[in-house]
């Protein structure tokens, strides 16, 4: 028998005139990646054979690694696509065939594949200072790969000011933590937006009385009418200043005015005005007022007007929340004039008189019998201890009546004779 022998090749024996092929070892075979880090999903790189011998095809595999990547292509090359982040080593070897037995595995390298990018973005959100908080959340922005959904991201904390310390104005919304296989996650903030809390006041109404000199106001205060506070927060924390009012001491209203009162950032203030109201005093006095032009002795004449006022002239009409002097009242009326006896006996007043806020309704009228310059007073029994005088009114002139015509009376003779004394 005859041995044939190849070193590192088969060995076949032949017998009887037939003869068995002996298969030889390959030459080395070698491969090569394009690049040696690629990013999951995104990218991919090729790795390539040569060496060898003989027809045999190329194959190609992942041998171990945390990662994975799929073979894509024939021949002497393969494009690499990275299905899980980290790491790959990749083997090439070539066939044999008739002639060259299968070459050994050997590395091309090691394959990196990163992991893709991927924003975790806190939602912006907002509310109202004292309200309660919002509800926070995230999106996942950036490529997701091989049927990947948001869901893939898992354990983000979401955080933000909260209570008392959500002050009105802008706070980060600051998103944490979490993961996602084959993603790396960055963080994008969001921004908690606080508006302020709208509260309105209200001023009240006050009043004061009529003085020379001027009385003090009143202090003008201030209710709130419509929202609340929040938190522990109080009147005097939240509010400073105070409200004015228009200048004035006349009497009648005058507007109350927010002035310099204001509330703290937190609270949008909404001011209602009100009204300080400048009134009459208690009715003290009358004030008459006679016609201009003289009179004539004996004709009826009314007076122009008999006004109640207080003590510093005011008319007591009942404004601004004062007590009106009104009703049915009996009046005197004093004279002057003719010294030792201005008043006649058949002068005539009207004595019964109406009052409607301070100013008499009833007609006036008025008969004098006396030739004089005069004036009128009128009196009130209810104001009998007036603290300023009763008012009289300007003088004027009683004319004596015309003479119209003479009379004549016969007088009787006594024609008795005289009595001697």
């Amino acid at each position: 028998s005859v041995l044939a022998s190849n070193c590192g090749g088969d060995s076949a024996a032949a017998t009887s005139g037939t003869f068995t092929t002996l298969r030889l070892a390959q030459a080395a075979v070698s491969g090569a990646l394009a690049s040696g880090t690629i990013t999951y999903g995104a990218d991919t790189t090729t790795v390539t054979a040569s060496g060898g011998s003989g027809s045999g095809a190329y194959e190609f595999r992942q041998q171990g690694g945390t990662g994975s990547v799929s073979f894509a292509g024939t021949g002497a090359s393969r494009t690499l696509t990275g299905t899980s982040a980290g790491s790959a080593p990749i083997e090439v070897r070539r066939l044999g065939d008739a002639t060259y037995l299968d070459s050994p595995w050997v590395s091309a390298g090691t394959l990196t594949i990163a992991q893709a990018p991927l924003q975790v973005v806190a939602q912006d959100a907002g509310k109202v200072y004292g309200d309660p908080e919002p509800d926070l959340s995230y999106e996942v922005t950036g490529t997701l790969y091989f049927g990947d959904t948001a869901a893939v991201v898992s354990g983000v904390t979401l955080s933000t000011a909260t209570g008392a310390a959500a002050t009105a104005g802008t706070h980060a919304i600051v998103a944490s933590g979490g993961s996602a296989a084959n993603y790396a996650i960055t963080h994008v903030p969001g921004t908690l937006t606080v508006a302020a809390r709208p509260v309105t006041v209200t001023a009240d109404d006050v009043g004061k009385e009529y003085a020379e000199p001027a009385a003090a106001d009143p202090e003008l205060t201030w209710a709130v009418t419509a929202g609340t506070l929040a938190y522990a927060d109080t009147l005097a924390s939240v509010f400073s200043g105070a409200p004015t009012r228009a200048s004035g001491e006349a009497v009648g209203a005058y507007a109350i005015g927010q002035g310099s009162l204001a509330a703290d950032a937190n609270y949008a203030l909404t001011f209602v005005g009100g009204t300080l109201a400048i009134r009459h005093g208690p009715a003290d006095h009358l004030v008459t007022v006679a016609p201009p032009g003289p009179q004539t002795a004996g004709l009826p004449f009314a007076l122009v007007s008999v006004t109640a006022v207080d003590r510093y002239g005011n008319v007591a009409d009942g404004a601004h929340g004062a007590t009106a002097y009104e009703g049915a009242k009996t009046l005197g009326y004093a004279l002057s004039g003719l010294a030792g006896g201005p008043t006649h006996g058949d002068d005539a007043y009207t004595t019964a008189v109406t009052f409607a806020g301070g100013v008499a309704t009833t007609p006036l009228v008025t008969t004098l019998h006396r030739a004089q310059v005069t004036t009128i007073t009128a009196l009130a029994a209810d104001l009998a201890t007036p603290v300023v005088a009763d008012v009289a009114s300007a003088p004027f002139e009683v004319l004596a009546a015309p003479v119209t015509h003479l009379a004549f009376v016969v007088q009787p003779v006594d024609t008795r004779a005289a009595t001697p004394f």
